[in-house]
């Protein structure tokens, strides 16, 4: 049987970076007693959770590579080169498995990362970025 450790951590919101490199939005699915119900995940509030997917995770400096993004805004795309704010409530949840490998048996680990992010808004792009840096550098 496999061994399970969970941790929850709130961040500050000014600490979260997203950066979009292409991806949808879908509304995460509930399951109660292992069974997929008609109704979608909700937060207490009564807001529908959805699962991000293509966005570049980074809290505090620290990448998150293969995070999964949640949110209650109602985004249907993930646009690339999209930097996103984090607004509201934001948390790292992790989820640390142990079990038995194969072959041999030996241990072998599954890291799951997610950051909830109340809203994420668009805020500009990264083409933007690099061109005002390429402008602002450059002397003749």
């Amino acid at each position: 049987m496999s061994e399970i450790t969970r941790a929850t951590v709130v961040v500050d919101p000014a600490l979260v970076q997203l950066v979009g490199t292409g991806g949808v939005g879908r509304e995460r699915a509930l399951y109660v007693d292992g069974k997929r119900q008609d109704a979608p995940m909700k937060t207490s509030g009564g807001a529908t959770i959805r699962r991000l997917s293509g966005l570049a995770v980074s809290v505090g400096g620290v990448g998150y590579d293969g995070a999964d993004v949640e949110s209650t805004t109602p985004l249907e795309a993930v646009d690339a080169g999209v930097i996103y704010r984090a607004e509201g409530h934001c948390e790292v949840r992790f989820r640390a498995e142990g079990r038995a490998g194969f072959g041999d048996g030996g241990p072998r680990g599954v890291l799951r990362t997610t950051l909830f992010v109340e809203r994420v808004t668009p805020v500009g792009s990264i083409a933007d970025v690099l061109s005002s840096v390429g402008a602002g550098g450059r002397s003749k």
